[in-house]
């Protein structure tokens, strides 16, 4: 069977449920294994233009759950609730092309609470990953193509250069399952005035997810695996590494 684009036809709200666990190592104190992270959106479809079949997914986060450990102490624990539940009734959207191309997600920021950068920073990956960018004439099974594209990423303040490749592995009559490899690369000037003038953090990432994406809607399910490696430059100074590992599956019903 062939695959080619993907017009979404489905206006109705999907419930999307993730499960995303951040660890960092290399860094010493400095980068502790981060506390698995679990939230639960809705992402309803509303056509953007008919004639094309883009459409703009309005999203509303409807749950999150920060997992610490036992030995949290009581001040962390209660910065936990707090941000949980500033984060609940968060809304934002994202745009979708016919042929799978996610626009940068944007969310209201007077809702979102301070310190929550890093987490949208993982919210707009996952909403890259709920639709697949697909090449504009038919393809068989075992095809593989590639996009590259550059983006502002919103926990890095930086544009990313990123390289997508595509392999579809199976196909039916209302999904196709696809293996998606990303790798991407950025820099960024640190604007922070306690740092040292000139110091910048570059960031090397890939990625290999397995997504089982519907037709003419959101993405059935997603699982796989992204590295990041991080490193900062202070002129003069030996530069310092950390590898960021992020484990995500999502599903929506």
């Amino acid at each position: 069977g062939a695959a080619q684009g993907f017009p979404v036809r489905v206006v109705k709200a999907r419930t999307v449920d993730a499960n995303i666990t951040v660890s960092g190592s290399g860094g010493g104190a400095a980068m502790p294994d981060q506390p698995p992270l679990h939230f639960v959106f809705t992402a309803t479809p509303k056509p953007k233009n008919m004639l094309c079949h883009d459409a703009t997914f309005a999203v509303t986060i409807t749950k999150f759950d920060l997992t610490m450990p036992a030995n949290t102490p009581p001040a962390t624990a209660a910065q936990k609730d707090q941000l949980e539940k500033a984060l609940v009734g968060v809304k934002g959207h994202f745009d979708v092309t016919a042929f799978g191309d996610v626009g940068d997600a944007a969310f209201d920021s007077d809702q979102l609470p301070r310190g929550a950068g890093d987490i949208v920073g993982v919210l707009q990956q996952a909403f890259e990953l709920l639709a697949v960018p697909v090449p504009s004439e038919p393809v068989g099974i075992g095809a593989k193509w590639q996009k590259s594209d550059s983006k502002r990423m919103a926990d890095q303040g930086a544009n990313v250069t990123l390289t997508t490749t595509i392999t579809l592995l199976a196909r039916d009559a209302q999904t196709a399952t696809m293996k998606v490899e990303n790798t991407a690369s950025g820099s960024m000037a640190v604007s922070d005035p306690r740092a040292p003038k000139g110091t910048t953090i570059d960031r090397k990432s890939k990625a290999s997810f397995t997504v089982v994406v519907r037709f003419d809607d959101v993405a059935q399910k997603v699982d796989g695996q992204s590295t990041t490696d991080v490193t900062q430059n202070v002129p003069g100074q030996p530069a310092q590494s950390v590898t960021v590992t992020m484990n995500e599956k999502m599903s929506s019903k």
